[in-house]
């Protein structure tokens, strides 16, 4: 169906916002890009929203594999169900499935931001485009989001116990987010989930927290900030 398909095997395990950042960035004349994980089966209403969509961003309506609820996008803290546009000031919604026309890339480069957050590598990705939306609102700026499609994807939040692995990367996003974008409930939040891990003796969760959240990123993150200053 495309007329040129390049295919990048990256084997430097990469942050994902990086990652993302330059795939944009090499491609600045695409009219759109879409970010797909590899669990996420694409609809036929979802290709359609692609070929129509005319929106900043069109963000198709998460469907969980598991249990078949539908999980995202997220407006206002509730769940969105139905075909309409959203308001970009309250609304966000997972990596996959993205629909990023380029209209919102030249908003983006008008100001001097990248799309993404390099500063996160896994967790937390994909909101911070929304979290630097929310900020360049703030200074004038005007976004159209919609969402008028779908996709089924596997949450592992539908799935049962999380690993050890996923644990600690989501408690180091909350340690990021809190550095980065503070608020007074995210400084709570912070607080609790470094206690509970106290009291259950994670003491390598309780490292990894507060590390990230005194250097602001991403262990991954840092080692290639390091590298890009030598």
């Amino acid at each position: 169906k495309f007329k040129d398909v390049e295919l990048i095997n990256c084997l430097s395990n990469s942050p994902l916002s990086i990652l993302y950042n330059e795939f944009i960035n090499n491609n600045l004349d695409a009219k759109q890009f879409i970010i797909l994980d590899d669990d996420s089966t694409i609809t036929d209403e979802f290709v359609r929203a692609i070929n129509a969509n005319e929106a900043d961003m069109e963000l198709p309506r998460i469907i969980s594999r598991t249990d078949h609820v539908t999980y995202y996008p997220i407006e206002a803290k509730k769940v969105v169900t139905v075909d309409r546009e959203l308001d970009p000031r309250t609304s966000f919604s997972i990596g996959s499935g993205l629909v990023i026309h380029h209209s919102l890339v030249e908003k983006f480069h008008k100001h001097n931001v990248s799309l993404f957050d390099e500063n996160y590598a896994l967790y937390g990705v994909d909101v911070s485009i929304f979290r630097r939306i929310y900020q360049l609102m703030d200074k004038g700026e005007r976004f159209k989001i919609k969402t008028s499609s779908h996709l089924k994807h596997s949450l592992s939040r539908a799935e049962g116990k999380e690993s050890p692995f996923r644990i600690k990367e989501r408690l180091i996003d909350v340690a990021i987010t809190t550095r980065r974008y503070p608020t007074l409930r995210m400084h709570v939040h912070l607080l609790k989930r470094i206690l509970i891990n106290l009291v259950s003796f994670k003491l390598d969760n309780v490292s990894s927290t507060i590390k990230a959240y005194l250097s602001g990123m991403h262990p991954r993150c840092k080692s290639i900030s390091s590298r890009r200053r030598s």
